[in-house]
């Protein structure tokens, strides 16, 4: 942790922020823990900062009282690697990594979990399967979710992994899928089925392959 804290000093700027001008005030507000939603809007604007939350409200809300704008970590991520600042691999492992603390929210694409589990890395498959935990559920698009995972689906044949690890990845994939969808699970394993059958009459191998593995599951 003190590592950790000595490298944000070196690299980041700790500002100060006004408090009020009634110290009954402060004190008011920081007994209902203000403090945290309020500073940091207040040093963005005065500062001309974005403000870094996954807090979607709490972006959307600072938005409304004049600050210039707002992201989350993975977007951050995502502009370090397009800088140079990071690697494409330190941000694939970054991106495990948020799902396995379980963040608040992960865009991922089909080419995102194929490098993820074809990293030269231990970890490969724990990130992959870290991430994979934000596709499906109650409140998900599935139909961009079905979208992605028909992309892993036909796209994980073209990798240098063993047939085992190809087979275990989707099946993974197609757990997350069934168990975060308990009302209609069997409906979206035949949504799968009929888009991949689009692309087998139209003589995709990768799809052809792809099928086979879900028949098993239908």
């Amino acid at each position: 942790i003190n590592a950790i804290i000595t490298e944000l000093e070196a690299t980041c700027d700790i500002l100060p922020t006004e408090g009020a001008l009634d110290p009954r005030l402060d004190k008011f507000l920081s007994s209902f823990g203000a403090h945290d939603i309020f500073d940091p809007i207040k040093l963005a604007r005065s500062e001309g900062l974005i403000i870094l939350s996954e807090d979607l409200n709490l972006r959307q809300y600072s938005a409304q009282h004049g600050v210039k704008g707002g992201a989350w970590l993975q977007v951050v991520l995502n502009v370090f690697v397009g800088n140079g600042q990071i690697s494409e691999d330190e941000y694939l492992v970054a991106v495990g990594m948020l799902g396995a603390v379980r963040h608040d929210h992960l865009w991922l694409d089909g080419q995102t979990m194929l490098r993820m589990l074809t990293l030269e890395d231990s970890r490969a498959f724990a990130l992959f399967e870290s991430a994979i935990q934000f596709m499906g559920g109650r409140n998900a698009d599935m139909f961009s979710h079905i979208s992605v995972t028909l992309d892993m689906m036909r796209g994980v044949w073209l990798t240098k992994l063993p047939d085992w690890q190809k087979g275990r990845a989707v099946g993974r994939l197609l757990e997350q899928l069934v168990r975060s969808r308990p009302n209609d699970w069997k409906a979206v394993l035949h949504v799968l089925d009929a888009e991949l059958a689009k692309h087998v009459r139209l003589g995709d191998q990768l799809a052809c392959r792809a099928r086979t593995y879900l028949s098993d599951w239908i």
